[in-house]
């Protein structure tokens, strides 16, 4: 993955992984960043290995790759609703515009 995708991804989640409450941390106490999240939930979604192993990997806890995992997949769902919700109203316009536009030339006439 481009850390041009990387950096896309990780501003749409940004938000909502901020605004859990949750301080994820590594073993040695330090929290992880949005972009440390973000790497964490795409390993374990990309890869399919254990809980353990990605832990040991990032060095934290396997019940933190869960958590961290888990809010990510819940941010993206938010954002991909939002996503699909702005397409749906985009598809839309180029039914109602035209009739706009109609309107405003038969006033000018």
């Amino acid at each position: 993955m481009s850390r041009k995708t990387f950096n896309y991804i990780c501003s749409l989640v940004r938000n909502d992984l901020i605004a859990k409450a949750s301080k994820f941390a590594f073993a040695d106490g330090k929290i992880l960043s949005v972009e440390n999240q973000v790497a964490v939930a795409l390993r374990r979604l990309g890869s399919g290995e254990s809980l353990l192993n990605i832990g040991v990997s990032f060095g934290m806890n396997h019940s933190t790759v869960f958590q961290v995992t888990w809010q990510f997949v819940e941010a993206m769902e938010h954002r991909g609703i939002q996503h699909l919700r702005y397409n749906h109203w985009l598809a839309r316009k180029h039914d109602w515009v035209p009739g706009f536009m109609q309107l405003r030339l038969l006033q000018d006439v």
